[in-house]
């Protein structure tokens, strides 16, 4: 019985994911075209800060 390892790295995950849908390659080459940029991504914290501010709310700290 030969056993699947799953991929543990982003990156190894990425290499063999395969969008299945329009909406899923638009998101993966936004997210190629990003990680060329150089730009960092935003961690779960400044993602929802950014979304904070977008919307025009403030900080509550």
């Amino acid at each position: 019985m030969e056993l699947k390892t799953t991929p543990t790295r982003e990156e190894d995950v990425l290499s063999t994911y395969e969008p299945k849908t329009p909406l899923g390659r638009l998101i993966l080459e936004a997210r190629e075209k990003m990680k060329a940029s150089g730009e960092p991504f935003l961690n779960e914290e400044e993602l929802l800060k950014e979304i904070a501010e977008r919307r025009g709310l403030r900080d509550e700290d």
